[in-house]
């Protein structure tokens, strides 16, 4: 797939610049987290979504009273219009 939008020698160079930019340690570290967060991913898509995990603490949050502050009833303003 990706090496139809770039060809062979686009692939040699983005591989070239990966290098220049991560060196050639971080590579193999990158592409090993990156096998871990796939395999994280697929294991969630295939859990059950009501199970809970035995790592997994429930914790109730209770909801948020509306609270109105009191409003002060005043007289109404009477504005004197001039006609003039």
């Amino acid at each position: 797939m990706v090496g139809e939008i770039f060809g062979d020698q686009g692939l040699i160079v983005l591989a070239v610049i990966l290098v220049m930019f991560f060196g050639g340690t971080k590579i193999p570290q990158l592409a090993r987290s990156l096998g871990q967060a796939k395999k994280q991913f697929q294991e969630g898509l295939t859990d059950d979504p009501d199970a809970v995990k035995d790592d997994a603490t429930v914790v109730e949050i209770p909801a948020p009273e509306l609270v109105v502050p009191p409003v002060v009833a005043t007289e109404p303003e009477v504005v004197a219009h001039d006609p003039s």
